[in-house]
């Protein structure tokens, strides 16, 4: 066997290097190029001001956020480019990591490529990485997990338990849904021949090492009575958010991740399910369904269930990879040399019409003249949005300038008024 067979056979021997480098790096640049434009998302401004009043818990959100909002008040600063430089990294690390599952799943050079690739096709990655905002951390961290199980299953070690009770802990500091998560790949592992990992003591461990990281949040929960239990009652009693019967739900979905990707997706989830390649990671499918059938259930709102797709579209990739190597006809046909550009190439015609729909690229007006003549009406996850010119995520960046200063103007008048009635008072 030669040096370079022998590499290529090993998944930690397949290099990134430059196709999967140039993409995350691609996609840092896009984001970090267009950070200026628009203005802050809301929940930006909200996790600024919690900054201020750094807490172990908030009402809506674990603490996470506001820690990272305090370390760019106090080091890059609080401009749109120094807040949205955090979610563009975590972007880019999201498609190292999708990348770096693939390899796991035994893909070489192109279906690696093809896998970093796949993950910045999806619009509400985009949408996600270019808010200061919990959900692109989100994202991470559950494909983080899905690769501690991935590498559990491949190399037996049941140690690695520990690393995903460390992802798992920090996670709930980020969003308490991680914990739905984790819950499916529990039942995922149970529900396949790998629910042997459950049985061992470096579970706990892991489990242990989760509660001690959400410990100070838990307690905070107790001690506040479970705001956060009370608010959601609260939404779901007022329908403040937009409830989709199944079939929208499931196409929302596809619409989400965008119909480019869907072949790829569709893919990876029959990769676990029914081939030998994939067979041994069979838990991971049933992770996701388990993820999309409780979101489903309980009327999440759609972009819930994005993280999950990160491991699917790795299986993706790998799968079409081994299609093309293992196909005789292919081979003999020379067709394996058109289907690999042809799949690029359908991904670039995927992703580049809609970027300007996900990414801040066009003067607004331009951008609202562009949504029109593409016909496309945005799927909005919050009524008071219904009607709206903007996708809900661009609508969510304007008018805050104005607002400050009408909030400005009546509270200085309100001071003026009051600092008058004193003076009488005291004369």
């Amino acid at each position: 066997m030669t040096k370079q067979k022998a590499t290529e056979d090993c998944p930690q021997h397949v290099s990134f290097w430059p196709w999967v480098y140039l993409v995350a790096l691609s996609y840092l640049v896009l984001h970090l190029a267009s950070s200026t434009r628009y203005g802050y998302f809301r929940d930006a401004l909200y996790y600024l001001a919690c900054s201020e009043h750094l807490s172990f818990g908030y009402v809506d959100h674990p603490p996470l956020i506001a820690l990272l909002a305090w370390i760019a008040r106090h080091t890059l600063g609080t401009s749109l480019p120094a807040l949205l430089v955090f979610p563009a990294i975590a972007g880019a690390g999201r498609v190292l990591l999708i990348a770096a599952l693939a390899r796991e799943l035994g893909a070489k050079r192109f279906g690696v490529a093809l896998a970093a690739a796949l993950a910045v096709v999806p619009g509400v990655w985009w949408v996600m990485d270019h808010q200061f905002a919990m959900n692109t951390f989100e994202v991470l961290l559950w494909t983080g997990l899905a690769f501690v199980v991935l590498r559990m299953i491949k190399t037996k070690n049941p140690r690695l338990w520990l690393a995903f009770g460390l992802i798992a802990g920090v996670g709930l500091e980020t969003k308490y849904s991680i914990a739905f998560f984790v819950f499916a790949l529990l039942a995922g592992l149970l529900l396949t021949r790998q629910r042997r990992l459950l049985f061992t003591p470096w579970l706990l461990l892991g489990g242990v090492v989760a509660f001690l990281i959400f410990l100070p949040n838990l307690i905070w929960n107790i001690q506040h009575h479970w705001p956060f239990l009370e608010l959601m009652h609260n939404i779901s009693v007022t329908g403040k958010d937009v409830i989709l019967p199944p079939g929208k739900y499931l196409l929302q979905q596809i619409l989400m991740m965008n119909p480019a990707s869907l072949p790829f997706w569709i893919s990876g989830l029959l990769f676990f399910l029914f081939s030998s390649a994939g067979r041994d990671y069979r838990a991971l499918a049933w992770a996701f369904v388990i993820t999309i059938a409780f979101f489903l259930i309980t009327h999440g709102k759609d972009y819930y269930s994005a993280p999950a797709y990160g491991m699917l579209l790795a299986a993706g990739a790998t799968a079409a990879e081994s299609l093309f190597v293992s196909s005789r006809m292919l081979e003999r046909t020379k067709v394996i040399r058109v289907l690999k550009p042809v799949c690029i190439a359908w991904l670039l015609i995927g992703v580049v019409p809609v970027l300007p729909l996900v990414l801040p690229i066009l003067p607004i007006e331009t951008f609202i003249g562009y949504q029109s003549r593409l016909g496309i009406e945005p799927a909005r996850t919050e009524r008071a949005f219904i009607g709206a010119a903007l996708p809900q995520y661009y609508a969510d960046e304007f008018n805050w300038p104005e607002m400050v200063t009408k909030v400005a103007q009546v509270y200085h008048s309100a001071s003026v008024r009051r600092t008058g009635k004193d003076s009488d008072l005291l004369q």
